[in-house]
């Protein structure tokens, strides 16, 4: 069985496996990975990319755009999925006993944060093979710029839904 197949079948199992379920359960790594496909964020995303692929890895404009827009579409697909199904594992893990502790709600300070580097990081990872593959360069030259890039994205796809938050207590999709 391939490599991915059984990765997938392992988040499977552990979403499956958590202790309870709620249909109303909105965790930071969702709110990021649904607010992906918004029109701004995918925007910003597209610009800061482009602007990321043209300087530090020194290609044209037409590759800079090409491969932009093809690193968008894998990490918005394979991305989406794995920011979800991390941040869940990490909610329901790491994070669950953090918020029991200190008496805390999903929607906390320490998870937004850490779900958003998580989120960052993924994304990076995703993105950074496929450069690593098409332009054939080794991570450590553009892993800084391109995670400096990914934040700047997946805060525009949050920033939304955090001021609905902060506004009205709730957050609507």
């Amino acid at each position: 069985m391939a490599f991915g197949v059984r990765l997938l079948f392992f988040f499977l199992l552990v979403v499956l496996s958590v202790d309870y379920v709620k249909a109303d359960v909105i965790w930071p790594g969702l709110v990021m990975s649904l607010g992906r496909l918004s029109i701004p964020a995918i925007t910003c995303g597209l610009i800061s990319e482009i602007l990321f692929v043209k300087y530090f890895t020194k290609t044209n404009w037409q590759k800079a755009i090409w491969l932009a827009a093809l690193m968008n579409a894998v990490s918005c697909t394979l991305g989406g999925i794995l920011i979800a199904a991390v941040t869940l594992v990490w909610e329901e893990t790491a994070m669950w006993e953090f918020r029991q502790l200190f008496h805390l709600g999903i929607l906390n300070p320490v998870g937004l944060i850490s779900s958003y580097l998580l989120a960052v990081l993924i994304n990076t990872f995703v993105e950074g093979l496929i450069i690593r593959k098409i332009l054939k360069l080794e991570f450590k030259q553009f892993f800084w710029w391109l995670f400096s890039a990914n934040a700047i994205s997946i805060l525009m796809c949050g920033i939304p839904y955090l001021w609905q938050l902060i506004t009205t207590g709730r957050i609507y999709f």
